[in-house]
């Protein structure tokens, strides 16, 4: 009689190789997924370091920065850019009654067409209700909306 030999067969460890490469694979793109949401929430908390400021001023002053030098003062005192970001602008309208603050991302923290961009933005209102009453809100530019964060997904 012949004794059967114990151990795997070679379709059955090439079975196994290629569930865990599938299960591997999952796991690297989650991450991935996972890591960017974290770059567009940071994005979005540096908006709102100058949200702060911007708010700040007008409960003084009763107006949104409408200069380029008036802009730039918002950022003063913010925190250093971190390397996904590429650039942040402060943006006002004619009239002096709304503000929007964006930070562009690089290329590469979100699938999109090449040479489109991709920013987050908080704006800012002036309310009918008062004189010194902003409303707020957020969201993104060339993002899925299952990128952002959960108080600007709506």
């Amino acid at each position: 009689m012949k004794k059967r030999e114990k151990g795997f067969g070679g379709l059955q460890v090439l079975l196994l190789a290629s569930i865990i490469g599938a299960a591997a694979l999952l796991v690297v793109s989650k991450h991935q997924a996972v890591t960017n949401k974290a770059k567009i929430t940071e994005a979005i908390n540096l908006a709102s370091e100058s949200k702060r400021r911007i708010a700040r001023n007008y409960m003084v002053s009763g107006s949104f920065p409408r200069t380029a030098q008036e802009s730039k003062a918002m950022f003063s005192g913010t925190s250093s850019q971190p390397e996904h970001v590429r650039d942040m602008k402060i943006e006002h309208n004619r009239f002096g009654d709304s503000v929007t603050i964006k930070v562009f991302l690089n290329d590469d923290v979100v699938e999109g067409d090449p040479g489109e961009d991709q920013y987050v933005y908080i704006s800012g209102f002036r309310t009918q209700g008062g004189e010194y009453e902003i409303e707020w809100q957020c969201g993104g530019i060339g993002i899925g909306p299952e990128m952002l964060p959960e108080d600007c997904q709506g």
